[in-house]
């Protein structure tokens, strides 16, 4: 089959995702491994392209949410250790094995379910214990995580490999609450040290975490929106030089000349006050275009978010230049208006500013670099 261009797509600046790793290394300090988190589709830079730069940067870890990732990665050839950041059903310990993946458990109970369905013959699976700190989604509580890490320790054919922790509320100003819920992670990962044969890594730190409590960082921190390119909260301390590592485009499908008084799109919400000439692009809020991640509106009056998103979401670039996004965008198109930009054509590309790069996977992405 002929190749096919795509109309819209993600393209992907594969050297600003090596660039910030090294940068966020530069942070952790020596001694201190950076887990590359490349959950959900890499943060929208494509899961496999994503861990291949990383990779490529220095990174010997890397945090996947789904083992359906995990062995997208090996079958790439990503060779980093890989951590499934989620618990797994015992019926895909086997694969977790084959892919030599390292897998989390928050109980007993899924240790046991591990160790019930690994082969005999296979390496052993290397696990980390999950401590709920206050998050209140998966993970022991403090108090519980002793008789994890004893099971951990006391099954044949498992390793316990680590102790981690998600802290949440990293990203806001008052970090009081977040220090004494280290306190307690600092306490779990002396017990797992002392009851374990071997060492025990421990990772606590994500993105925030790492800008405001680097203190914590024990031997690893595990990173996503940092190597996007993003800051993580408006309360963290910037990293100098972070680059910017995507932009989402579509190619113009047609180009037309619209009637005074002619209407666009559903509802007929925008009429033209004079003859308009219009570009018809492939792109929507199917892919990602105009939509907003839910914290800023909680955080945010509904009128200052509507101007927000407005300002920054419903225009497209032709070279830099703004073109007006005319009436509500559909699932996979908008109508942009190019009467004072007689450079675009069918065909011409345009950018589309996005509060966030969009995670579907129905988008191609294209490496640049």
């Amino acid at each position: 089959m002929a190749d096919i261009r795509p109309d819209a797509w993600v393209e992907v600046d594969r050297g600003a995702l090596m660039h910030n790793y090294r940068l966020v290394t530069e942070r952790a300090g020596d001694g201190v491994d950076v887990m590359a988190v490349v959950k959900g589709n890499g943060y929208g830079h494509g899961t496999v392209g994503a861990a291949m730069a990383f990779e490529a940067a220095g990174a010997r870890w890397i945090g996947v949410s789904r083992l359906s990732e995990a062995a997208a990665l090996r079958a790439a050839g990503v060779g980093a250790r890989v951590l499934l950041l989620t618990p797994i059903e015992g019926a895909n310990a086997p694969a977790a094995a084959e892919l030599a993946v390292d897998c989390t458990v928050t109980c007993p109970e899924d240790v046991a379910a591990l160790a019930s369905r690994r082969r005999p013959d296979a390496e052993p699976l290397s696990l980390h214990v999950k401590v709920d700190i206050g998050m209140g989604r998966l993970g022991a509580l403090p108090a519980d995580t002793g008789g994890v890490v004893s099971a951990v320790n006391g099954t044949p054919g498992l390793r316990m490999e680590g102790v981690f922790a998600h802290l949440p509320r990293a990203a806001e100003a008052d970090v009081s609450l977040c220090r004494s819920q280290l306190e307690a992670f600092g306490g779990v990962v002396r017990a797992a040290q002392t009851a374990s044969p071997g060492p025990v890594r421990a990772h606590v730190l994500n993105s925030a975490g790492l800008m405001l409590l680097p203190e914590s960082r024990y031997s690893m921190v595990r990173v996503g929106t940092l190597l996007y390119g993003q800051s993580p909260s408006p309360k963290a301390p910037r990293l100098p030089d972070l680059r910017r590592t995507w932009a989402l485009k579509a190619r113009v499908l047609q180009v037309r000349q619209l009637p005074k008084g002619a209407t666009v799109g559903y509802g007929g919400e925008w009429i033209a006050r004079r003859p308009t000439r219009t570009a018809v692009l492939s792109i929507g809020f199917g892919d990602g275009f105009t939509l907003a991640p839910i914290g800023p509106i909680m955080r945010r009056s509904p009128l200052r978010f509507a101007v927000d998103r407005w300002r920054r979401s419903l225009h497209v670039l032709f070279d830099g230049k703004p073109a007006q996004v005319l009436g509500r965008v559909a699932m996979n198109m908008v109508v942009a208006d190019v009467t004072d930009l007689p450079d675009v054509v069918a065909g011409s590309i345009a950018e589309a500013p996005c509060l966030r790069v969009p995670t579907s996977a129905l988008l191609p992405r294209v490496y640049l670099g």
